[in-house]
């Protein structure tokens, strides 16, 4: 039933004084109810708003409450596209808990429902985040090379996918394919933390099966840790190559020199001097010089 809303029935007599009136209600629109699916979509998204506040909170027990309510919520009314942005939320919960399986099962939920929604987009977003956790987290680093594969078809030239993919194939010992993939993957990249990274596995790469151009790999990659700003902190997780490299089949006498690096990519840069004539270079900053990243020489990687 329609409510109707008048102004105060009141008004002025010719004397300035107030004088009851009868309201006029041809002139105040009737006020219809809110739409009870309305209602309910804007209180799946408040519920899910709260979850995250929670979440930034690390109150996690208190998120994951309120994500399970919008996400029933979402279910019940056959939202699919709310069902799986909360999906992706109470992933996020699950790796704070450090529960990388529940984390698997909400995200891989989120991909199905985008997969039926025909929303590929976002169906590539979640296939890169299911590839990155199954590379970094999960150890399972060729489950997580066929997620990225769809990922970059559905979304080319997508930097994230090109460098997580790239970092798997490495990770399992596609070497060549790594190799054949390194330049798409360096272009489409600006980070140049990220950048530093690649050029470090395309260096690998090369020390660990032999080619010729080892010195022009490890000259690429000296430059990009030259280009790499001092200060700056490496974003990029390193878990996942390190652990695949770890338990290599047939371990390499190499490998050890390679995991040296990866270790002093992860430190932070707090100055740096490479003297262009030799390649060398050296640190400066006193006691803070155990957080520098020091590559050495190019002789060294060569």
């Amino acid at each position: 039933m329609a409510l109707v809303r008048c102004r105060a029935p009141f008004h002025l007599d010719e004397e300035g004084r107030l004088q009851p009136a009868s309201p006029q209600t041809r002139s105040c629109p009737p006020v219809e109810p809110a739409d009870p699916l309305s209602r309910k979509l804007t209180r799946v998204q408040n519920l899910r708003a709260t979850a995250r506040a929670a979440t930034r909170a690390r109150n996690l027990k208190l998120a994951d409450a309120y994500g399970q309510q919008a996400m029933e919520l979402s279910q019940q009314q056959g939202w699919q596209d709310e069902e799986a942005v909360t999906r992706l939320l109470l992933g996020t919960v699950a790796r704070l808990n450090a529960d990388f399986r529940e984390e698997q099962s909400q995200v891989e939920k989120a991909r199905a429902l985008y997969q039926t929604l025909r929303r590929p987009v976002e169906e590539a977003a979640v296939l890169n985040r299911l590839g990155a956790l199954k590379h970094k987290d999960l150890h399972d680093s060729a489950a997580a090379l066929i997620d990225l594969d769809r990922a970059r078809t559905l979304q080319p030239g997508n930097p994230s996918v090109l460098a997580n993919r790239a970092e798997a194939e490495f990770a399992v010992g596609k070497f060549e394919a790594f190799l054949q993939d390194l330049p798409e993957a360096m272009k489409a990249q600006k980070d140049p933390g990220v950048r530093v990274v690649l050029a470090a596995y395309g260096w690998a790469a090369v020390l660990l099966t032999g080619p010729s151009d080892l010195k022009q790999r490890a000259q690429d990659f000296l430059h990009e840790y030259q280009s790499w700003p001092e200060a700056e902190q490496q974003s990029w997780e390193l878990g996942g190559v390190r652990y695949a490299l770890q338990h290599m089949p047939r371990p390499r006498p190499e490998l050890e020199q390679v995991l040296a690096v990866i270790e002093l990519l992860e430190r932070l840069v707090v100055a740096r001097v490479v003297h262009e004539a030799d390649g060398r270079g050296h640190e400066r900053g006193g006691d803070v010089a155990q957080r520098s990243l020091v590559v050495g020489c190019a002789e060294r990687l060569e």
